[in-house]
């Protein structure tokens, strides 16, 4: 049987250029940059959760194929609306392959033509892990999850990457 997929979340990275690091060139030729995710959410299947400063993305790039292949780690933090007490924590690993194509590259370097995108857009795949603090939501380390993701622009000219969250089953 073949697996199916469900979409259940959206997760939206703001990614801080201004603190965006170049290592330049390291093994193999291979180039690699760190963005700083600092603010954004995870949202569906009951969960509303806020991106945690503190995270990033170690982006190595191909420069012969114009392929990145990520690295991500971030936290996240959902409070409780009724009592406004921290309700649950959430760390999210994923490892992913990212093509720079002409969209997402006006997006890297800030070009004021930068637009938000459609996955359809893209080829931006990931294999995503969550590690969470509650019980209710501990059949998240249990299961497999995938990402399809995109460009999305925000408030001035602020740039994030914006993952489609699939269970597989």
């Amino acid at each position: 049987m073949a697996p199916k997929l469900e979409k259940l979340f959206t997760l939206r990275e703001f990614v801080d250029m201004s603190e965006a690091q170049s290592l330049g060139s390291t093994k193999g030729g291979a180039h690699r940059g760190i963005y700083p995710v600092n603010s954004g959410f995870l949202q569906g299947e009951g969960i509303h959760a806020e991106v945690l400063s503190g995270g990033g993305d170690m982006l190595t790039l191909d420069p012969a194929s114009n392929t990145g292949y990520t690295d991500t780690r971030v936290q996240l933090r959902s409070t409780n609306a009724e009592t406004g007490k921290v309700d649950a924590m959430f760390f999210v690993t994923y490892r992913g392959i990212l093509k720079l194509d002409e969209k997402v590259l006006l997006a890297m370097t800030g070009s004021p033509d930068a637009k938000t995108t459609s996955p359809e857009d893209h080829y931006c795949f990931m294999g995503v892990s969550f590690e969470v603090s509650e019980e209710r939501h501990k059949w998240m380390e249990q299961t497999f999850f995938v990402g399809h993701g995109h460009v999305h622009m925000g408030e001035a000219g602020s740039m994030a990457l914006e993952y489609d969250i699939y269970k597989l089953s």
